[in-house]
């Protein structure tokens, strides 16, 4: 059996307050509330991670002032002390007499224009030479050790060497590194 339970009007528009007072709580005071903790929680996960960001970019940057330090340490106590180009004519005559030294028979030595930097300026040369294969290989090597301010930019072989006393013909592009103009101009 069945019991009705009778709710007066006045108790079921009791209960319909209760309720609506209820849920105008849960939609004004606790959903808000909630929005805001998670929004808290967000904003605490992202300052984490840039913080953690900040301490990689911190030990990052510790680390390149060392390098940088150790970099200008090893340019200080260097042995290469960059020339001035009022010295191109003894550099020519530098590079000539390695080839010359390592068996090359030199054709062409011609500067080109030279680019300025803030640090320094380069100065093409080009070298248009004849010689064995052997004789090229140890020129570029005896440049390489006994010219630290002069680099290699490229090379090209001509020629057929069946044996080492056909000449080949060779082609040198270098850049001497110099002191900077005492005008600086850049061309870059």
């Amino acid at each position: 059996m069945k019991t009705r339970i009778k709710i007066s009007p006045i108790e079921a528009g009791g209960a319909a307050t209760c309720g609506g007072l209820v849920l105008l709580f849960l939609l004004v005071v606790v959903v808000p509330l909630l929005s805001h903790r998670r929004d808290i929680r967000d904003a605490q996960a992202t300052l984490a991670h840039q913080k953690a960001k900040a301490a990689s970019l911190t030990s990052q940057l510790n680390v390149d002032k060392i390098d940088l330090q150790k970099t200008r340490h090893a340019i200080e106590t260097s042995p290469l002390a960059l020339q001035s180009d009022d010295q191109l004519d003894q550099r020519l005559m530098d590079v000539s007499n390695f080839g010359k030294s390592c068996g090359l028979e030199i054709e062409d030595l011609t500067p080109g224009a030279p680019l300025s930097y803030p640090q320094y300026q380069t100065i093409p040369i080009h070298v248009s030479a004849r010689g064995s294969y052997r004789s090229c290989l140890k020129f570029m090597h005896e440049l390489h050790a006994h010219c630290l301010d002069v680099g290699i930019k490229s090379f090209r072989l001509s020629g057929v060497n069946t044996d080492e006393t056909d000449a080949l013909g060779a082609q040198f592009d270098l850049v001497w590194h110099a002191k900077p103009a005492t005008a600086v101009v850049s061309t870059q």
